[in-house]
């Protein structure tokens, strides 16, 4: 019965995620997300302890995280910075894993170019098949600052904490499709995983695609991902 259900809810992941390309998205950072999965969500990597960098001539984003002992279980702590040609935004972050069941809960603090200040909090929940397959969802909340909440920006930053929901499926050995969709993302990709390769291409909203591959070497791994318009490089320890 438990397996049945399993491929049930397998199905389903694989048929979310066919369906992304049918939504509009408005801002595109997956180039960004295919080499640091913590911008998708935390729970993805939150069972290694890791620091990964990336960044292209324009923006950046760096997040670290480590797993500490409290009252014989591991607490997951984490923090990071995204920085973009509009705003910088500053993160932190606490998790925990139960079985098969993984759950964060963020705060953050937005400061934008134009002036405008905001807090936010987020909460991410999902459940892991396997390491390459997995189902979830964010919900995150803006709380204005230094501007009033009508204002055109505090409300446009409000719209794009809307819920997501996230998904990976490896539906044969060693090639996964993954993706993030709500009604403003709308993201999937496709990669070939092996020991110490991958490599695939993504395509995100209104006609965005590129490619991606990552090496690991040691503890390290080096990533690299370009929309043909811009080049994103990552570096990443565990």
């Amino acid at each position: 019965m438990l397996s049945a259900k399993n491929g049930i809810m397998k199905k389903t992941i694989l048929i979310l995620l066919l369906s992304v390309s049918a939504f509009a998205q408005e801002i595109n950072t997956f180039d960004f997300a295919v080499i640091n999965s913590t911008l998708i969500s935390a729970n993805i990597d939150l069972d290694k302890g890791r620091s990964v960098v990336a960044a292209n001539k324009d923006q950046y984003s760096a997040y670290f995280q480590y797993a500490l002992a409290m009252c014989q279980e591991d607490i997951i702590f984490g923090a990071g910075i995204d920085k973009s040609e509009i705003d910088r935004t500053y993160i932190g972050y606490i998790g925990k894993i139960c079985d098969k069941f993984r759950a964060t809960i963020g705060i953050g603090y937005v400061d934008s170019r134009s002036g405008y200040q905001g807090t936010f909090t987020g909460f991410s929940i999902s459940y892991h098949f396997g390491e390459n397959t997995y189902v979830g969802g964010n919900l995150e909340n803006v709380h204005s600052v230094s501007m009033d909440y009508e204002t055109d920006e505090s409300f446009d930053y409000y719209q794009k904490m809307v819920p997501k929901v996230f998904a990976s499926y490896e539906f044969v050995p060693n090639f996964i499709v993954f993706g993030q969709l709500s009604s403003r993302v709308n993201d999937i990709a496709l990669k070939y995983q092996v020991n110490r390769f991958s490599a695939g291409g993504f395509y995100s909203g209104h006609g965005v695609e590129g490619i991606f591959g990552t090496v690991n070497i040691g503890r390290f791994a080096i990533s690299c991902s370009t929309t043909f318009d811009r080049v994103n490089f990552g570096l990443k320890f565990e």
